[in-house]
């Protein structure tokens, strides 16, 4: 009969010491399950920002090529403008410069019937003198 009291005494010790270990597991469990839905929520929340992010991200880029092309736009404008004054001002050298060889022409010619009358002027200067 002690003997079986002492089973008993000891299936009850056992049945107490398993309920604790169920209490504790229950327990980790609990908290991991805390931990396990607070990690998800940080990752949650990690991505979302992290997708944040990226969108800002996105959307300067996006507003940085946009002022590039218009930078180019306006750069092959500015080109045309300057291609076209470029060639206004060679027109205008280039009528110039013939400008300036008809008159040079002009000169010469006259010089040189100039330097004819001074000739002439000089033989009849000697005529007369002699």
């Amino acid at each position: 009969m002690q003997e079986l009291e002492q089973r008993v005494s000891e299936a009850d010790q056992r049945a107490e010491k398993a309920e604790k270990q169920i209490q504790v597991m229950e327990e980790k469990l609990k908290s991991a399950n805390v931990q396990t839905g607070e990690s998800e929520n940080l990752l949650y929340k990690k991505y979302q920002d992290l997708t944040s992010q990226v969108q800002e991200k996105d959307a300067v880029i996006k507003r940085l090529e946009i002022q590039l092309e218009q930078q180019m736009l306006v750069r092959a404008q500015e080109a045309k403008i300057i291609e076209e004054k470029a060639a206004k001002i060679k027109d205008w050298v280039t009528f110039k410069l013939r400008e300036m060889e008809l008159e040079n022409q002009q000169l010469k010619l006259a010089n040189v019937k100039q330097t004819e009358q001074i000739v002439l002027l000089q033989d009849r200067l000697q005529c007369e003198s002699s």
